[in-house]
C-alpha cells in the first residue's frame, strides 16, 4: 500500500538542527573533558596566586592544576575564613603546607589522593586517647580486583560512616583499635573486617542473595532489596539451561504477571507477550523492547506467510513470527521485566504496557577466556489427536448418505467411498507431521581483559530442522562484541557492543497448518507416490485427479531471510565527584526478504495447462537510531543519598516495505529471475517514518537503606499524534520502607530477616495505533494489466488530527519478607491498572465511503490482580544444596465503563463488567431431541438452531489464564545439578472440532463424532451428520462454532524443562579452565482435558503445538 504524504511527517524542521546542536554540544563537552583528563595527567609543578579565598577555592584549583583527588568531612572544612596562598612551581606537598598555613587542618598524600583531617590539640589526655586510636584507610575492589565506588562503611555499633571515593578509597579517623567495619554495596555480600591503619584492598564478592542480585531498571540498576518498582529479573543460568532459539520462550511461566504464549512449533514462530492483562481494546498491547539501550521494535515486519503464527499483531504491517527471534538467547546476560508505573514510567508510551530490558554479555577483566558449546538434539510432535479409523470413517460417511437420502457419485467427488480402497488405512499425523527434528546449536567466544579494558567476542551456528517431510529448515549465524574501557583515573568510560545474526528459514506456502491436513485427510486416501516414484494423483479413469496430494506443498516452497543489525555505544566522563555526563547512541537495521514460488507441479496435471509458474518476492526493513544525552548525579549526605537523573531522546525509525510479483514464466530456472516473466506488477509498496522526542527524569531519595523514595516524569513526544496533540506528559512515584532494620523488629521478631514495603502510582500513555492515523492517506490501484500503464489513487485513511493518547492509571502495592536469614523469600505485589481515552473505530454511514475513523471514546478498561511469589533454600550442606521457586498469579480483566455502549459499533463485542479481548459468542443449549440440530438461547428464552445477533443471547468468552505461574526446584549434588520447572495455568478456550460439516465429503473427524445424535430422543454430543450438507445443518454448525458450546477447560500442568548437569572434575581435565556435559529437555509432559493439540494456544484450528525437545551438549573453557 503506498502512502502519500507530507515531506518528513512527524518531526519538524527545527527539530533537525536541535538533534545536530545536541550532537555538536556533546561533542565539545567530552573533547573538554579529555583535555581536562590530559591536564591532569601532566600537571607536575603548580603555581598558584590567590588573595583573601576560601579553603575550598583553593583545593579546587589545585585539583585543576594536579589531577589529586581531595577527601575529608565536610564538617572539617567550613566557614568562611579567608586565605593567601603565593606559589610557583611548587609541588604538591609544598603547595597543600601554604594552603593550610596558620589552619588547625593537617594533611596526608596516598597515591593521587589527599586526605585532610583536623590537628590533634597536643594535651596529655588528648594524646593517651589519641594512641587508644586508629586511623583507618582501604581500598574496596570487585571480584574483578575494579575499584567500587559509593560502597557503604559502617562503624559496627557506631553512627560513624563513609562511602568510598571514585577510586573505591576510604578514610575514617579515630576509631577505636577493637573496632568493626561493615562494608556493603549494592549486588555485593556484606562484608566486616576488623580495623587496622592499612587495610589495603578489600575484595567483595558478588551476592549469590536473592534480594541483591542486580536488577537492570530503565536508565540505571538497583537490587531487589533496595527497588521501588515492580520488577522480576531472568539471569544467563535460567537461559541457558532450556534449548530454545527465542529468549522471550525463556521466560515462560517464570515470571508472575507475565503471560507467554508460543503460536506453533514451527521454528521461528510468534510468541505473544503480555504484561499484566490488556489495557488497550483494540490496539497494540506488547510490551517495550530495549536491548543495551536501543528500543527494539515489538512486532516482526509485515510477512506474506503467517505459517509460524503471529505475535499478538493488530496492525497491517504486523507481520508473523517474533523479532526477538532474530537474537541469540546465548549473549543475553540478563532480562528484566518492568511492570509498575515507577519502573515503566521513564519511557513513557513505549511502556504503557510494560518493559522488557535485555543486557547482554560483556568482557570481565582477567586472563583470556575460550569458551565453546556444542549442543545436539531432536525434537518431535508433543501431542496427537485421536481421528476415526478406516471403518468408522466410512460408517460415518454412509450415515450420512442415509440420512440426506443421496447416494455415493462420482460426480459428486466422493471418491473416498466409490473409488478408493476401503481396507487402507494411513496414519496421517505420523507420515506427515511424524518426522524427528534435528536440533543443532554451537555457540563459542572470547572473553578477558584488565582493569582499564574488557571486551568479548562470540559467535554462534543455530540449525533447526522440521518434522515435516521436505527439506525445511530454520538456520541462523550470528556475531557478537562488546568492549569496554575507561581511564586510569575511572572519570572516562567508553563502550560498545555490537551483533549481527543472519537467518533463513526455508517453509512452504499453505493457507493453513501441515497438521490440519494430517486430521483431516481420509484414513483410506491413497498412497502419497505412484510406482515411478513421483507424486501420485490417483486419477480416475478419464485422468481427473481424485485428490490433492498433501506432498505438493514441497512445489510452493517459502523463503524468508532476515538480518539483524544492532549497535549500541556509550560515552561518559565524570566531571565532578558527584556528576556525570554520558550520551549513548544507538542503531538497528532488521530486514527481511522473501520469496514464494509456485511450480506447475503444485496443482493437479489436468490443471496446469490453466495455471503459470509464479514468483511473489518481497523485501522490507526497518531502520533506527538513537541519541541520548544524559547527566546523572549523585551525592551522599551523611545517611541520605541523592540521586538524578535528566536527560532527553532523539529517536527516529524508517519502515518500508515493496512487493514484486511476475508469473508466465517459461521454465522453472527462470523463476528466480522476475524481470524474465512476461507479466510483473508490484504489489503494496509502503514507507513510513516515526519520530520521538522526549525529556525525562528521576529523583531517587535514599535514607539509611530503609525509606527510599523514587519520582520520575517524563514528557513524550510522538510523530504518530497530530500537532495539537503530539505531547503529553507522564509521570510517577514510588516509595518503600524497609521495616527489618529497625531494632525492636530484631528483638521481637528475630526469625524475620528482612521485611519491606514498597507501593506505586503514576501515569503512562499508548501509541501503538500505527503511523499516520491522524492524516488523510491513500494507496495505489495496481490492476494485474493496467490499462495503458495508467495508475489509479484511492483513499484509504480518514483523517482526525484530535487523536489522542491512551492513559493509563497504575496502582500497585507489595509486601516482601524474608525469613530465617533470607532463606525463605516471600513477595505479594497487587495491582490495579486504568487504561481510558480507548482509541477505537467508530462506525460511520455508509454514505462516507469508509466504515469507520478512528476516534478517542470514553471506553475504561481495568486489569487487577495477585502476583504471588516463593524463594526457598530448602537444603545447604557441603555437598547438596536444594532450592525452590514458586510463583502464581491470578488475574481480572474487564470493561469498567464505555458510556453509549449501547448504540456504538462495539455493542456487539463488549460488555460492560465483562472481559474484552475475547469473543462475544451464541449461549449452547444442547442438541434438539427430535431435529438432532444444536440449539442456543434466544432473548425471549426460547430456542433455536439458526440464532442471530439481534435475537439471540451472547454472552463474552475470554481466553485469558485466571490464574498461572510456575515451580522449579533445582539440586546441586557434588559436581551434579539437577533442575526441573513445571509450568500451570488455569483457563478457558476453544476446543479442536474439525471440519464444519462432518461426514459431506472425503474428510476426516476427530473421535468425538463418534458420540452423535443418531435417532429421535438421543442425548449426544454432536449434532447429526448428513452428506448433502443443507441450510439448517450448516447454519445449525456455523452457529455452534461460535457458541460457549465449543469453549471447554483448556488448563493444564506442563513439564517445560528439565536439565541436568555434570561438571568435570579438574583433574581429569587439568589442561582446560572447566569442562561439563549436560542433557537439557523443553516440553516434556502435559497433562491436561483439553480436547486440542496445544492448550497453551486453544484453537478450534488444527495447530502446530511447540515441539518436545531433548538435546545433550559440552561446553569446556579454555
Amino acid at each position: 500500500m503506498y502512502k502519500i504524504y507530507t515531506n518528513k511527517p512527524g518531526i519538524t524542521h527545527w527539530l533537525y538542527h536541535k538533534i545536530w546542536l545536541v550532537m555538536r554540544l556533546t561533542t565539545v563537552i567530552l573533547i573538554a573533558a579529555l583535555m581536562q583528563v590530559s591536564a591532569a595527567t601532566f600537571g607536575q609543578r603548580i603555581t598558584l596566586h590567590r588573595e583573601n579565598v576560601t579553603l575550598q577555592n583553593v583545593l579546587k584549583e589545585i585539583r585543576k592544576q594536579s589531577g589529586y583527588d581531595f577527601y575529608y568531612d565536610s564538617k572539617t572544612i567550613q566557614g568562611d575564613a579567608q586565605i593567601s596562598v603565593h606559589v610557583k612551581n611548587a609541588t604538591i606537598s609544598e603547595v597543600m603546607q601554604a594552603a593550610i598555613k596558620g589552619l588547625t587542618l593537617d594533611f596526608v598524600i596516598r597515591d593521587k589522593t589527599i586526605i585532610i583531617k583536623k590537628k590533634e590539640e597536643a594535651s596529655i589526655i588528648k594524646t593517651i586517647i589519641r594512641r587508644l586510636q586508629i586511623d583507618v584507610h582501604g581500598k574496596v575492589v570487585g571480584n574483578d580486583g575494579n575499584p567500587i565506588s559509593g560502597v557503604n562503611i559502617k562503624v559496627k555499633g557506631s553512627s560513624k560512616s563513609t562511602v568510598t571515593d571514585n577510586k573505591g578509597e576510604f578514610y575514617l579517623s579515630g576509631l577505636d583499635e577493637n573496632s568493626i567495619l561493615v562494608i556493603s554495596f549494592i549486588g555485593y555480600e556484606v562484608t566486616e573486617i576488623n580495623a587496622k591503619n592499612e587495610l589495603g584492598n578489600i575484595r567483595l564478592r558478588q551476592s549469590s542473595a536473592k534480594l541483591d542480585e542486580v536488577q537492570v531498571i530503565g536508565y540505571g540498576t538497583t537490587t531487589s532489596r533496595l527497588s521501588t518498582g515492580s520488577v522480576a529479573t531472568i539471569k544467563s543460568e535460567e537461559i541457558e539451561k532450556q534449548p530454545v532459539s527465542n529468549p522471550l520462550l525463556a521466560l515462560q511461566g517464570r515470571v508472575p504477571g507475565l503471560v507467554i504464549s508460543q503460536s506453533s512449533g514451527y521454528a521461528g514462530s510468534g510468541v505473544k507477550v503480555r504484561i499484566q492483562g490488556q489495557n488497550s481494546i483494540s490496539n497494540g498491547n506488547d510490551p517495550f523492547y530495549v536491548i543495551d539501550g536501543i528500543p527494539y521494535i515489538s512486532q516482526s515486519l509485515q510477512t506474506d506467510e503467517f505459517l509460524v503464527g503471529g505475535s499478538g499483531g493488530v496492525r497491517a504491517t504486523d507481520g508473523s513470527g517474533n523479532p526477538l527471534n532474530f537474537i541469540n538467547p546465548n549473549d543475553i546476560e540478563s532480562i528484566s521485566i518492568l511492570k509498575d508505573a515507577d519502573a515503566t514510567s521513564i519511557y513513557g508510551s513505549r511502556a504503557a504496557n510494560g518493559a522488557i530490558l535485555i543486557t547482554t554479555k560483556r568482557g570481565k577483566a582477567g586472563k583470556t577466556n575460550i569458551d565453546i558449546n556444542l549442543q545436539n538434539g531432536f525434537g518431535e510432535l508433543s501431542k496427537r489427536l485421536d481421528v476415526l479409523n478406516t471403518d468408522q470413517y466410512l460408517n460415518l460417511r454412509s450415515e450420512a448418505f442415509k440420512n440426506s437420502a443421496i447416494s455415493p457419485s462420482l460426480d459428486r467427488g466422493d471418491y473416498d467411498v466409490v473409488l478408493w480402497d476401503p481396507k487402507r488405512f494411513t496414519d496421517w499425523q505420523k507420515v506427515l507431521v511424524g518426522n524427528t527434528s534435528i536440533y543443532t546449536d554451537l555457540q563459542g567466544s572470547v572473553s578477558g581483559g584488565n582493569d582499564q579494558t574488557q571486551f568479548r567476542i562470540g559467535g554462534n551456528f543455530h540449525r533447526e530442522t522440521s518434522v515435516l517431510q521436505g527439506d525445511f529448515a530454520d538456520l541462523k549465524t550470528s556475531f557478537h562484541t562488546s568492549i569496554n574501557h575507561q581511564s586510569v583515573d575511572k572519570r572516562f568510560k567508553i563502550a560498545f557492543s555490537g551483533s549481527y545474526l543472519s537467518d533463513k528459514n526455508k517453509m512452504f506456502i499453505g493457507s493453513y497448518d501441515m497438521i490440519k491436513t494430517a486430521l483431516e485427510l481420509p484414513p483410506n486416501a491413497p498412497g502419497l507416490y505412484d510406482i515411478n516414484g513421483k507424486l501420485n494423483w490417483e486419477p480416475t479413469a478419464s485422468g481427473v485427479s481424485t485428490w490433492q496430494n498433501p506432498l505438493s506443498y514441497l512445489y510452493s516452497p517459502y523463503t524468508i531471510q532476515t538480518a539483524n543489525l544492532l549497535a549500541n555505544g556509550t560515552v561518559s566522563y565524570r566531571i565532578i565527584d558527584d556528576l556525570e555526563l554520558k550520551s549513548s547512541f544507538g542503531f538497528n537495521k532488521l530486514e527481511s526478504n522473501e520469496v514464494r514460488l509456485r511450480y506447475l507441479e503444485s496443482e493437479r496435471p489436468e490443471n496446469r495447462t490453466n495455471i503459470m509458474r509464479f514468483n511473489k518476492s518481497s523485501s522490507g526493513s526497518v531502520n533506527s537510531w538513537i541519541i541520548e544525552p544524559q547527566l546523572n548525579y549523585s551525592k551522599q549526605i551523611n545517611s541520605i543519598k541523592i540521586s538524578a537523573l535528566l536527560g532527553t531522546t532523539f529517536n527516529k525509525q524508517i519502515s518500508s516495505r515493496i512487493t514484486n510479483a511476475g508469473y508466465g514464466f517459461a521454465t522453472d530456472q527462470l523463476m528466480y529471475n522476475i524481470s524474465a516473466a512476461p507479466y510483473t506488477y508490484i504489489i503494496n509498496p509502503y514507507n513510513a517514518v516515526q519520530a520521538y522526542n522526549p525529556v525525562f527524569g528521576s529523583l531517587n531519595f535514599n535514607l539509611k537503606d530503609r525509606y527510599i523514595v523514587n519520582l520520575s516524569a517524563r514528557r513524550d513526544g510522538s510523530s504518530r499524534f497530530g500537532p495539537d496533540n503530539r505531547w503529553n506528559n507522564f509521570a510517577a512515584i514510588g516509595a518503600a520502607w524497609i521495616f527489618s532494620d529497625y531494632e525492636v523488629v530484631k528483638e521481637n521478631l528475630p526469625f524475620l530477616s528482612f521485611g519491606k514495603l514498597r507501593g506505586s502510582f503514576g501515569t503512562t500513555g499508548n501509541d501503538q495505533i500505527g503511523d499516520y492515523r491522524y492524516m488523510s492517506l491513500y494507496e495505489n490501484q495496481t490492476p494485474e494489466r493496467p490499462h495503458q500503464n495508467s495508475l489509479g489513487l484511492q483513499a484509504s485513511n480518514l483523517p482526525n488530527t484530535l487523536l489522542q493518547w491512551e492513559e493509563s492509571r497504575k496502582f500497585s502495592a507489595e509486601l516482601n519478607l524474608g525469613f530465617f536469614k533470607d532463606r525463605f523469600l516471600m513477595s505479594v505485589n497487587y495491582y490495579r491498572n486504568l487504561s481510558s481515552n480507548q482509541l477505537l473505530d467508530y462506525q460511520l454511514p455508509i454514505v462516507t465511503g469508509f466504515e469507520s475513523v478512528l476516534r478517542n471514546l470514553p471506553a475504561t478498561v481495568m486489569n487487577r490482580g495477585i502476583d504471588f511469589s516463593i524463594d526457598t533454600k530448602n537444603i545447604i550442606t557441603d555437598g547438596l544444596t536444594w532450592s525452590t521457586g514458586l510463583n502464581f498469579s491470578v488475574a481480572r480483566n474487564k470493561l469498567l465503563a464505555y458510556p453509549g455502549l449501547a448504540t456504538s459499533s462495539d455493542y456487539n463485542l463488549l460488555v460492560i463488567g465483562q472481559p474484552v479481548g475475547g469473543s462475544a459468542v451464541y449461549r449452547y443449549m444442547g442438541i434438539n431431541l427430535q431435529t438432532g440440530l444444536y440449539e442456543f438461547l434466544k432473548n425471549n428464552g426460547e430456542r433455536t438452531s439458526s440464532p442471530s445477533a439481534f435475537d439471540s443471547q451472547r454472552i463474552i468468552m475470554n481466553p485469558a489464564p485466571t490464574f498461572y505461574g510456575g515451580i522449579n526446584n533445582s539440586f546441586d549434588f557434588k559436581n551434579f545439578s539437577i533442575s526441573f520447572f513445571v509450568q500451570f495455568t488455569k483457563q478457558r478456550g476453544p476446543e479442536y472440532l474439525g471440519t464444519l460439516s462432518p461426514g459431506s465429503g472425503p474428510v476426516n473427524s476427530d473421535i468425538n463424532i463418534l458420540n452423535r445424535w443418531r435417532q429421535p430422543g438421543d442425548v449426544a454430543l454432536r449434532q447429526r451428520v448428513g452428506a448433502d450438507f443443507t441450510n439448517d445443518l450448516y447454519q445449525a454448525s456455523d452457529s455452534f462454532y461460535s457458541s460457549d458450546g465449543i469453549w471447554q477447560d483448556a488448563s493444564f500442568i506442563r513439564l517445560k524443562n528439565a536439565s541436568i548437569n555434570y561438571v568435570i572434575p579438574k583433574k581429569i581435565i587439568s589442561k582446560l579452565n572447566s569442562a561439563r556435559v549436560y542433557l537439557q529437555g523443553q516440553n516434556l509432559l502435559t497433562i491436561t482435558k483439553y480436547h486440542g493439540l496445544n492448550p497453551d494456544q486453544p484453537s478450534v484450528d488444527a495447530i502446530l503445538p511447540p515441539l518436545r525437545v531433548i538435546t545433550m551438549g559440552i561446553q569446556i573453557t579454555l
